[in-house]
């Protein structure tokens, strides 16, 4: 039970909360960032929800459906994320 527990926890807070310590250590107090490195970061907070999400107890075919939903999502989700952020701590808006 505990297991799942994290597993949801790392799958829907942590892509968040991974991007949110990146733009923060990125554009404070020095603006030292690139598009290049705010893809990576995006990426790589959706691979650490994958593979949260991937250690779920379902079946394989059941978290193999999850994922092809879960990863356009949360990538669209955290690109805008990142937009919203940055204008809202930073007052960097486009």
């Amino acid at each position: 039970m505990r297991r799942r527990l994290w597993a949801v926890i790392g799958a829907t807070i942590g892509p968040v909360l991974l991007v949110s310590v990146y733009l923060v250590f990125t554009r404070w107090p020095q603006r030292v960032f690139t598009t290049f490195t705010d893809y990576a970061a995006i990426t790589l907070s959706v691979a650490l929800g994958a593979a949260c999400l991937l250690r779920l107890a379902w079946p394989l075919s059941a978290r193999l459906l999850a994922l092809l939903f879960y990863l356009p999502a949360l990538w669209f989700f955290l690109g805008y994320f990142c937009l919203l952020f940055v204008c809202a701590v930073f007052r960097d808006c486009l």
